[in-house]
């Protein structure tokens, strides 16, 4: 998943001429090692299990992004990473492989098709509410 903010920074017209993205866990860590060492029935295969599917999963942000999302995701204040991102502001976007080494290329065609799909979505889903 790529957020929608850094899909707008490595648009070619965004005035941003070196965009980066920001590998963010979708868990943070400090959330993830707590709830790792407070089960007592861990074993290897669900150490496993739960790395590939919650803790080691990542989304590609922007890092001022990152720094948005950070407050909610300390260890007294998380609840969902859902929750967490909503109160960022920050949306995501399902993104190919293929996809994703377009947008790092900057390619024009790719990042505004996303774009208009997202803001599609956006106001399918507000006259849907």
């Amino acid at each position: 998943m790529v957020s929608v903010g850094a899909l707008r920074a490595f648009h070619p017209d965004s005035g941003n001429n070196s965009p980066r993205l920001s590998e963010e866990h979708v868990y943070p860590r400090k959330v993830a090692a707590r709830q790792l060492l407070e089960d007592l029935s861990l074993t290897n295969e669900t150490m496993t299990s739960l790395f590939q599917e919650r803790y080691g999963r990542v989304h590609l942000i922007t890092s001022e992004e990152n720094k948005a999302v950070q407050r909610h995701q300390r260890v007294g204040v998380f609840t969902t990473p859902e929750g967490a991102y909503e109160l960022a502001g920050i949306v995501f976007v399902e993104l190919s492989l293929d996809e994703l080494r377009m947008v790092k290329k900057r390619h024009r065609e790719t990042i505004e098709n996303r774009l208009s799909l997202e803001e599609f979505n956006a106001k399918r889903a507000a006259t849907d509410a």
